[in-house]
């Protein structure tokens, strides 16, 4: 059985073709319309050169324009890059911002900038690229990475060499010498004496007044003595220290004493020791504390290599080369390049950088 046909049927498809026409062409008439208006702030083609810049950088200084003709009433200044602490600020970025109490007031530190300073000497800049306990007073003589140099020191020593130091890292660290205090001169007597017995006959003594007589000796002496090398009995070690290299006949009689233990140049190492009277070739010391062991602190002989040194100075020879009015001056040697410094350490007194 057939379906019977209504007779408004074909009238509404064709009511509902004509609407349908009329929405397409009014989409179709807004698109073109938009297209119009979107052309006048198309970006131009940059594939060459504009006034030798680059197609880049054309680029870039359209899209701003564009975009500052699209936004209309939007004001782009607030929104332009800051500098702070050397580098650009994004508007994006928040501002870090801190309350510090300077006296009686509350001052607003932006440590983005160095100025206020926070923790003074140490600049906001450094505080914040080492991620320092900076809400601490005392941020500046904490040692975070346990080198033994605190972060101030480590600013400052960085900033004194022209260089930077990273205190959270205990392999960043200044030369461990300047961790060295002069502390005090120490003297540790040798005495030996001469005593002319006839013209040919010499007597050389060490009374050691220190180890009674368990360090006592005597040598009896002739021309065929001479230059010879005297046994010690103090220590087997150091048989063989002394010499009586000649002697000047006069009205007083003066031996000339070698100590061979010392160096060439050593003040102590030739003595002229007149007749009946006594030389000391003892050691004459520098005492200097060190941070890594204050118990155990470090003995240098004039113009003697150090012997036993702390273990973080065990890349370095030292030598005590002078003292003169309370100041101690030593040559440093750096094993691994053969590098001499020459340090100067103030009696008494901790290394500190000179600050400009």
């Amino acid at each position: 059985m057939k379906k019977a046909v209504r007779k408004e049927d074909p009238i509404m498809l064709i009511a509902a073709g004509v609407v349908a026409l009329g929405v397409g062409g009014w989409v179709i008439s807004s698109a073109l319309s938009f297209s119009d208006e979107v052309d006048e702030y198309k970006l131009p083609d940059v594939t060459a050169k504009i006034g030798g810049q680059t197609p880049e950088q054309v680029m870039v200084e359209q899209t701003v324009d564009a975009t500052k003709k699209i936004a209309g009433s939007v004001s782009f200044d607030s929104w332009k890059n800051y500098e702070a602490a050397g580098r650009p600020r994004g508007f994006m970025v928040s501002t870090p911002l801190v309350l510090k109490k300077d006296g009686g007031e509350s001052v607003i530190v932006d440590l983005d900038k160095n100025d206020p300073l926070l923790r003074p000497p140490m600049t906001n800049e450094y505080l914040m690229k080492y991620r320092l306990e900076k809400e601490y007073e005392n941020v500046g003589n904490l040692d975070p990475d346990g080198d033994h140099f605190t972060n101030e020191e480590e600013f400052l020593f960085g900033k004194a060499m022209g260089t930077s130091f990273d205190p959270t890292d205990p392999e960043s660290h200044p030369p461990y010498y300047y961790k060295l205090v002069f502390d005090r001169m120490l003297n540790d007597p040798y005495p030996i004496m001469f005593s002319s017995i006839g013209a040919n006959d010499w007597q050389l003594k060490h009374p050691d007044r220190t180890n009674r007589r368990t360090g006592q000796w005597n040598e009896y002496l002739n021309q065929d003595g001479l230059k010879k090398k005297i046994p010690s009995n103090k220590r087997k070690e150091e048989a063989g220290r002394f010499s009586l290299d000649s002697v000047e006949q006069g009205a007083t009689p003066t031996a000339i004493v070698v100590d061979h233990s010392r160096p060439e140049g050593h003040p102590k190492r030739t003595q002229r020791i007149p007749d009946r009277e006594t030389v000391d070739f003892g050691d004459v010391s520098g005492l200097f504390g060190f941070v890594a062991s204050p118990d155990q602190p470090v003995k240098l002989e004039l113009l003697q290599n150090s012997g036993d040194l702390p273990e973080l100075l065990s890349g370095y020879t030292l030598r005590l080369v002078k003292v003169t009015d309370g100041v101690a001056t030593v040559e440093i040697k750096e094993k691994a390049t053969g590098k001499l410094i020459t340090m100067e350490y103030p009696k008494g007194a901790a290394l500190k950088p000179q600050q400009n």
